[in-house]
């Protein structure tokens, strides 16, 4: 029993972490409709950017954080206006945007160990301190992971609901040709996901490597799981996508209790799998290319 409810907070660890990968994905997607691959070298740029200003520019801990998410909220801004937009212009296919992401994460994730080399990296200032509650064994990184994850994501839906910004990006993701009509600047409004969504991922990607290192291949599965965690839930709700991230989180973890640890991702695809079976717009989803918040 002991065994089984240790699973259980892992796989609320877990769960928390890919909760926060799919709707970091998901406010992107859901409001440009540009299945960005490429958000898992922002993710990676998240981690590394927080390592180069600790230990390269030696800056303090908060402003190292703070220079990993900036540095990959203009990587994502990047991407969008170099490579996203030109296509857009042209009327380029879906399926070619996200050929261009693929390609994108492909060769930026392997000029990485390039410059970092190909350890597993972390920033030394911050402590990884381990604790017991009852028969509970935890680090504070992993309750950095939960209340971290879940309070972004709050504040996010709050920014939807009540700013207007927030209401101009559920506007375009419910309808991009009328907000484009009544005098929406998509451009600015389609930066503005990119940006929300890559300080997501970027405070993810700081929380793992502070968990258990940064490594020059971690966006491609994150990007893989974010992407997970969207079909699960339901394209176009970051309800659906948070839900779908807890959901493969605590099925990877309650996985182990009867089956060999090399076997989790397998646990999670088939979790995919058989809901996408049952339920093909997964948990919460609408029609494909209408976003609900």
């Amino acid at each position: 029993m002991d065994l089984l409810l240790q699973l259980l907070l892992n796989g609320l660890i877990l769960g928390s972490e890919y909760a926060l990968l799919g709707i970091g994905w998901a406010i992107i997607f859901n409001t440009t409709g540009t299945f960005h691959f490429a958000h898992g070298i922002v993710y990676t740029a998240g981690a590394y950017g927080a390592i180069f200003c600790a230990q390269t520019l030696r800056l303090p801990l908060p402003l190292s954080i703070a220079g990993g998410v900036l540095g990959a909220v203009l990587l994502a801004m990047a991407i969008d206006q170099w490579a996203y937009e030109p296509m857009r212009r042209k009327q380029a296919t879906s399926m070619t945007l996200l050929i261009t992401s693929l390609g994108i994460l492909i060769v930026v994730e392997n000029l990485v160990p390039i410059f970092f080399g190909t350890q597993s990296l972390r920033v030394a200032e911050i402590a990884t301190v381990p604790f017991s509650i009852g028969p509970f064994f935890l680090t504070n990184i992993h309750v950095w992971k939960i209340g971290v994850t879940w309070t972004l994501f709050w504040s996010l839906l709050a920014f939807l609901r009540y700013t207007r910004p927030g209401k101009a990006l559920r506007a375009v993701g419910s309808n991009p040709q009328m907000a484009r009509i009544v005098g929406f600047n998509l451009r600015r409004i389609y930066l503005l996901a990119f940006a929300l969504g890559s300080v997501l991922a970027a405070s993810g990607a700081i929380l793992e490597m502070a968990d258990t290192g940064a490594v020059p291949h971690m966006g491609t599965m994150a990007v893989l799981i974010a992407s997970m965690a969207v079909f699960l839930g339901g394209m176009g709700s970051l309800m659906g996508a948070a839900l779908g991230g807890f959901f493969i989180g605590m099925a990877m973890s309650l996985s182990i209790w009867k089956i060999p640890s090399e076997w989790q991702l397998t646990a999670g695809f088939g979790v995919l799998v058989l809901v996408i079976a049952i339920r093909p717009r997964g948990f919460l989803g609408g029609k494909v290319g209408k976003a609900e918040i």
